[in-house]
């Protein structure tokens, strides 16, 4: 079964388009907060918002905003910092991805060479989703041991980065944010990328030697 053009170019469109969300999601997930911690208690409640470059904290209605330096949350902002690279990178490779899927699509590029672009953008968003994953708890522990266990809440630190805890009348939260949704699913979109132009390559028409048209026997010759 022969494939058309239009079905190629088809599959090539899908891919930057939705190579085009996925970008709209970077520029989501480097606006919103990557974790999240919640404290509440009888004497006040606190709701720690981490983004990749400052923590928004808000103590019973008032809101603050400081840098990780400010804040001496020197390992945390480490984390948050590393974390940010690799979603730079992958933003890099989102676009790529996307001009690769368009340059298909008017067959200007080879869909095998245009899908390879999105390689990038898949590997550095799963990257920084796991590595944020990974590090941030012991981040918190590192820097949770300079302040006095007065400040540091009945859990003994963050000891996973998914969680909650409770006691001394004191209710506990913590857990990733939008941005790091965002970015997972900015790696989901992604593959669908690759997918969708590397799908191009099995809709291109085949080719070969043409073949000699065949036309049936003059009459005279059958009468022959």
């Amino acid at each position: 079964m022969l494939y058309t053009v239009v079905d190629m170019k088809t599959k090539a469109v899908i891919g930057a388009g939705v190579a085009i969300i996925a970008i709209v999601f970077l520029i989501l997930s480097f606006t919103s907060p990557w974790y999240s911690y919640t404290s509440s208690s009888e004497e006040m409640d606190i709701e720690l918002d981490f983004y990749l470059e400052e923590v928004e904290a808000t103590v019973d209605g008032d809101t603050t905003t400081q840098s990780y330096e400010e804040s001496d949350l020197d390992e945390v902002g480490s984390t948050f910092w590393m974390t940010e690279i690799f979603l730079m990178i992958a933003a890099v490779g989102t676009i790529l991805g996307s001009v690769g899927a368009v340059l298909v699509a008017f067959d200007i590029l080879d869909p095998d060479k245009g899908a390879s672009l999105a390689i990038i953008g898949i590997v550095f968003s799963f990257l920084s989703v796991a590595y944020l994953w990974l590090d941030l708890s012991s981040s918190f522990n590192d820097d949770l041991e300079v302040l006095p266990w007065e400040e540091r809440g009945p859990h003994e630190g963050v000891q996973h980065f998914w969680g909650g805890a409770s006691g001394a009348g004191i209710e506990e939260r913590w857990g990733p944010g939008l941005g790091w949704f965002l970015a997972l699913v900015v790696g989901i979109l992604n593959i669908i990328v690759f997918r969708a132009t590397n799908a191009a390559r099995r809709t291109r028409p085949e080719s070969g030697p043409a073949r000699e048209e065949t036309r049936p026997p003059a009459q005279d010759e059958v009468r022959r």
